[in-house]
C-alpha cells in the first residue's frame, strides 16, 4: 500500500486483519535469533490485535 492522505494513520494495532498479517511476515522474515528476542513484546501485542477479530 502505498502512503498517501487516506491511509495515514492506519496501523496493524489498530486493524486485526493488519496485525496478523505483520506477526505473519515478521515471524517469517526474521530470521536471527537476537533480532527474534526483540520482536517478543511487539508479536504478543499484534497477537492480542488479530485475537479480538476472532472474537465474537
Amino acid at each position: 500500500m502505498a502512503w498517501n492522505k487516506e491511509n495515514r494513520g492506519v496501523n496493524a494495532l489498530k486493524d486485526p486483519e493488519k496485525a496478523r498479517a505483520l506477526a505473519a511476515l515478521l515471524r517469517r522474515a526474521v530470521t536471527r535469533e537476537v533480532d527474534q528476542k526483540e520482536l517478543v513484546g511487539l508479536l504478543e501485542e499484534l497477537d492480542g490485535v488479530a485475537a479480538k477479530a476472532e472474537r465474537p
